[in-house]
């Protein structure tokens, strides 16, 4: 008798556990998406909204997609969603704002987050170099200023970037 109660307890805790993991298991298929900008447009509640994608960048299993978004007017915001393909497919891990487009772009660290991170050249910078790392250029379709980006940051309490010309000299 006491042997078929504890058959009982554990068939019982095997199914429960079971209906867990399977719960879980339909939760991650039905939030990931087949590629990165469908996850993207499928975010809810975004803290930005995407008016138009700009360009995705892979590196390894993310995707770091960079769009325009509004603030005050249209196109006047640039923001960046950091997306990971995992078992299922993409879904968004992270979203944030990399800064005001206007007509005083100054070279400057907008947002750093989760190993990455992103700010606006003006149209001198050929090159940025983030902490003796290269940066990623993206030239913007107004010519008035590029986004550039680097991953793969090491977290410290300091960040040098420098702002190259095409001759590689520094720019203030």
């Amino acid at each position: 008798m006491h042997n078929k109660r504890k058959f009982y307890r554990v068939t019982i805790i095997f199914i429960l556990l079971t209906i867990a993991i399977v719960s879980f298991d339909i939760a991650n298929r039905s939030s990931s998406f087949s590629t990165p900008l469908e996850a993207l447009e499928n975010v809810e509640d975004p803290i930005l909204t995407v008016q138009e994608p700009i360009k995705t960048i892979q590196v390894d299993d993310y995707a770091y997609i960079f769009f325009y978004s509004q603030v005050h007017s249209p196109k006047d915001y640039i923001g960046v969603s950091k997306i990971k393909k995992g078992k299922y497919g993409w879904k968004q891990v992270d979203m944030l704002g990399a800064g005001f487009l206007s007509d005083n772009i100054i070279n400057g660290d907008l947002a750093s987050q989760n190993n990455f991170s992103v700010g606006l050249a003006t149209l001198e910078v050929s090159s940025v170099i983030v902490n003796q790392q290269k940066a990623t250029i993206i030239p913007l379709n107004e010519d008035a200023a590029k986004i550039w980006f680097v991953t793969n940051i090491e977290d410290t309490n300091e960040t040098e970037i420098q702002f190259l010309d095409n001759q590689g000299k520094p720019l203030n």
